[in-house]
Order: structure tokens, then sequence, then C-alpha cells
């Protein structure tokens, strides 16, 4: 038999929040179209918990994994 030891809908995590900073550059050459883009994330550097241990115990809601620090997507779009 389990008992519940919180009520239900009493305990939420904070939300996620990103900061995400596109730059992008469009170049053409002769009729093709290439666009170059670089995604920054996480600009703000902040931690926020993404998954955490739900099981009762000494680890109780320790965080098991959290936001990488800030990184950067690199893209490139060819249009012909």
């Amino acid at each position: 038999m389990a008992v519940a030891l919180i009520d239900p809908n009493t305990m939420f995590r904070i939300g996620l929040n990103q900061v995400r900073l596109p730059n992008r550059q469009a170049v053409e050459i002769r009729a093709d179209k290439t666009t170059v883009s670089v995604d920054f994330y996480n600009m703000l550097n902040v931690s926020t918990i993404l998954s955490q241990n739900s099981t009762f115990g000494p680890a109780w809601l320790q965080p098991s994994s959290i936001m990488p620090a800030r990184f950067a997507k690199v893209s490139l779009q060819f249009d012909f």
C-alpha cells in the first residue's frame, strides 16, 4: 500500500527560462543563396533543474541534470 507523504499538486519545480540570441547572415552568389546562422543559448548562464531524483531517501529532490552552460549552434542553409 502506497502512502502519499506530500499532498498532490503542492510541489512544483521552477519553470525553464532561457535567453537565445540568434544571428543570421545571408550571402548571395549568382543565383544561389547561402544563409549562415549562429544561435547562442543560455546567455544568462542559469542552472535550471531539468530532472531530479524523485525517490524518497537521502538524495530526494537532488538534481540529476541541469541546463548546460552557454552553448552555440551553427547552421548553414543553401538555396539553389
